[in-house]
């Protein structure tokens, strides 16, 4: 399991990131195998989410991500690329790094459309 260290700065995880990332204001679901989470408190790149929960999957876990807003909703299949228990108070911080799997050319729209909503 990897386990955020907290010696980095936010710079620094921004500078890393292949994607800048966007909170956005839907709710999501996350379903695996193992847990069943619904999430306000996300954030999302063209690369993958981080979704707060205090229960998060291990590293590697396949899990479906939906997200939905209103009438609207679409679902990217993920796998967990990192798990953090640091909280950055009021237990902000405290989540799953979720990388996207294979997403398609309308699915890489509609996040960009999620995006300018948001």
């Amino acid at each position: 399991m990897v386990v955020s260290s907290g010696h980095a700065s936010a710079s620094d995880a921004e500078c890393r990131r292949a994607h800048p990332r966007f909170p956005v204001r839907a709710t999501v679901s996350y379903v695996s195998p193992h847990r069943l989470v619904f999430s306000s408190q996300v954030d999302v790149s063209e690369g993958g989410a981080f979704v707060g929960t205090r229960n998060p999957d291990p590293v590697g876990t396949r899990g479906v991500l939906r997200f939905q807003e209103g009438q609207r909703s679409f679902a990217v299949d993920v796998v967990v690329a990192r798990v953090s228990f640091l909280s950055l108070g009021r237990g902000a911080g405290v989540g799953m790094g979720l990388r996207f799997e294979a997403l398609s050319g309308d699915q890489r729209a509609q996040l960009r459309q999620w995006f300018a909503r948001n």
